[in-house]
């Protein structure tokens, strides 16, 4: 098979079609006779050539691949996705409060007017690093402060564990962190992330309004999910949506965006259910009204069995905030136990572990659903009980 480029896409020689012509090359030019066998001069040469030439064809396969946004990866993928209106989401950082105690009045620097590598630093007991968000000056005592992780994206904060100075500052006895992050980083979205909601984008200018809805509110800013449930029938559903209705379900965003948005893509005469309503000015000057929901805690109770191996001590404290601070649901998710121990087995790997939970810690399973589709579970460290067979 030659190369070629044509109505059928790119093709290039194999690996064996290369190393067939170069050994027909070298033996128009030695001989016949010669030895080509791979463990031979000649035959490891021909070999680096080939391999030498078949990266090339896979780098220029990976260039003409790149073309196709479902292969597109990193800064080419952004490249393609920009070409329907749709960027990458950028990561967040994370934020906690932070217990600063001092012998004497002290400035600190904080990143509203230093570089991050200027303001003042700590770093809990893995290496991650938290500056000062705001410059504060502090008179002798513990006062409260709030500090953002230097990188960003999600960074597990577990409480009384941020307590190493990394600016040494004379004056300053001690940190830490009474309880978990106060704003959760979120990492920047993956490809896989990406080429989704690049999908999803391209319905934006469909006949379908609902799938167009959809698109438009996954595009706001700070938009975590959303979703839109639509009623066709003349009666009211399970779900509690009138005949001939839309739900709109969304968490993060303002109200004003969502509203804009509902006013440009919700079809005339559709009806809406939703305790959150927002108006929109109209061209005559008049307001229209659209409904929609924000996502609902459900607390979720979890029942777990540890079994210590080789006599490990169990940190009940710390299996109870690792769960409730790390453990976050999406609305109408469905929780598994498994997923539980999954997370669990990832900070405390030492030990075995069964888990069941409950939506009014009587009934258990291992398996549950939120109550409606826009309600999410929730997990405290209240509502978590630890079995430890050690003990029993």
């Amino acid at each position: 098979m030659p190369n070629s480029f044509d109505a059928n896409g790119l093709q290039v020689v194999t690996q064996n079609e290369i190393v067939d012509n170069l050994t027909q090359s070298f033996q128009e030019i030695y001989g016949e006779d010669i030895n080509v066998d791979s463990n031979s001069p000649d035959g490891q040469i021909i070999n680096i050539f080939a391999q030498n030439i078949e990266d090339f064809y896979e780098l220029l396969a990976q260039i003409y691949a790149s073309f196709d946004p479902d292969q597109a990866i990193g800064k080419v993928l952004d490249q393609r996705c920009a070409l329907n209106g749709v960027h990458r989401k950028a990561g967040t950082y994370t934020y906690v409060d932070i217990q600063v105690t001092t012998d004497r009045s002290v400035t600190l620097d904080g990143l509203n007017d230093h570089s991050v590598e200027d303001a003042y630093t700590i770093s809990d007991s893995e290496g991650n690093q938290f500056a000062l968000a705001t410059t504060t000056s502090l008179t002798a005592g513990t006062t409260t402060c709030s500090f953002r992780a230097v990188n960003i994206g999600a960074v597990e904060v577990l409480p009384n564990t941020i307590t190493n100075p990394v600016t040494i500052i004379l004056g300053v006895t001690a940190v830490n962190n009474a309880a978990g992050a106060t704003v959760e980083g979120t990492n920047e979205e993956t490809d896989a992330e990406l080429r989704e909601r690049r999908k999803k984008s391209v319905s934006i200018s469909s006949q379908g309004y609902t799938d167009s809805l959809l698109a438009a509110l996954l595009e706001i800013e700070d938009v975590i999910s959303a979703a839109v449930y639509q009623n066709r029938t003349n009666a009211t559903d399970a779900d509690g949506i009138p005949g001939h209705s839309i739900w709109v379900v969304v968490q993060g965003g303002s109200d004003s965006d969502i509203g804009a948005v509902m006013n440009e893509k919700v079809a005339s005469g559709v009806g809406m259910k939703g305790a959150q309503s927002v108006q929109v000015e109209q061209d005559d000057g008049y307001y229209a009204t659209y409904h929609f929901d924000r996502p609902i805690a459900q607390n979720l109770y979890v029942q777990l069995t540890v079994t210590p191996i080789n006599g490990q001590v169990v940190d009940e404290d710390f299996l109870k905030e690792s769960i409730a601070t790390n453990m976050h649901f999406s609305p109408n998710q469905t929780v598994d136990s498994s997923d539980i121990i999954y997370y669990i087995k990832t900070v405390q790997n030492n030990m075995a572990f069964t888990c069941q939970i409950s939506s009014d810690g009587v009934t258990w399973e291992t398996v549950l659903s939120p109550a409606s589709k826009d309600k999410y579970f929730s997990i405290s460290t209240s509502d978590i009980t630890i079995i430890n067979t050690e003990e029993s």
